[in-house]
């Protein structure tokens, strides 16, 4: 049997089993619950970020003097 055509048998065995699929769209329900940050938010908490990790460094640099 050639690796098409077991992939497609295998396929076939596991979406036998599955439910059928559901109404509910996830993309509407990650909206309700993590509202879209727009880019400026986005920078700001990579900047901080960045800040943090810089001042660890820092930090780790001045403890082993």
């Amino acid at each position: 049997m050639t690796k098409a055509a077991a992939s497609a048998v295998e396929k076939g065995v596991n979406e036998a089993g599955l439910p059928a699929a559901d109404d509910t769209d996830e993309s509407d329900f990650r909206s309700t619950v993590h509202p879209e940050k727009s880019q400026s938010e986005k920078n700001r908490e990579r900047r901080v970020a960045q800040k943090k990790k810089k001042q660890e460094r820092q930090n780790r640099k001045k403890a082993r003097r």
